[in-house]
């Protein structure tokens, strides 16, 4: 990642930022979930280098697995973290950004809402993809948890591209956020096999894919 930087770098959860765009004035790191496992998020407040505009970014990377127990611990993270948030937000209009692995499946409760992410949603926070102008995934319906493989005709392919739309993995922003485009990203390029999407040839660098917003 040449020209890019990092704060809290020395965590799990850094926050990686364009060196030549941005100045990193604050930053900080805290638990957010002791529950099942220890959990944290990280900050940054985030200077344009051009036009002074300010930006806060957040990072974090809640417990994994699935069951209503669950749920329930990361709706209790996502609490503390929206608060703490709202104390380090000088600024109540200063733009904020939130990423992560939220470990939360898409599926959606009756009101539309992605399930067990309703602190995020009582906040004034909106899940990106859902308010993008574009979805410019190469591969529609892309899975941002992969797996390394996907199972094709019952039969598991490693750098098979999962394209089920199942997504774990989210970024928010504050309501005065215009998000032009969203994407799964796949590349630098893929490759068809029968029909089905693959990665290109080479290792596949993990079992999540990297989700992109503009």
């Amino acid at each position: 990642l040449d020209g890019y930087r990092a704060v809290q770098a020395d965590t799990n959860i850094p926050i990686v930022y364009r060196a030549a765009a941005f100045e990193p004035l604050a930053s900080g790191i805290r638990v957010i979930s002791t529950q099942r496992h220890v959990r944290y998020g990280t900050w940054c407040r985030l200077r344009h280098s051009t036009t002074g505009d300010q930006i806060l970014v957040a990072n974090t990377h809640l417990d994994p697995h699935q069951g209503e127990d669950v749920v329930r611990v990361r709706e209790a993270s996502l609490t503390t973290l929206v608060a703490w948030l709202a104390t380090i937000n000088e600024d109540p209009n200063l733009p904020l950004v939130l990423c992560g692995d939220f470990n939360s499946p898409n599926d959606r409760d009756p009101d539309g809402h992605i399930h067990g992410m309703a602190p995020l949603y009582e906040s004034g926070l909106r899940n990106s993809a859902d308010t993008a102008a574009a979805i410019t995934s190469a591969v529609p319906g892309a899975a941002t948890l992969n797996g390394m493989g996907a199972a094709v005709d019952g039969i598991w392919r490693y750098g098979a591209i999962r394209h089920d739309a199942r997504m774990i993995d989210y970024i928010w922003v504050s309501p005065d956020v215009e998000v032009r485009a969203w994407q799964v990203i796949t590349g630098p390029s893929i490759r068809t096999i029968g029909g089905q999407p693959y990665f290109a040839a080479g290792p596949v660098p993990s079992d999540h894919c990297p989700v992109l917003a503009e």
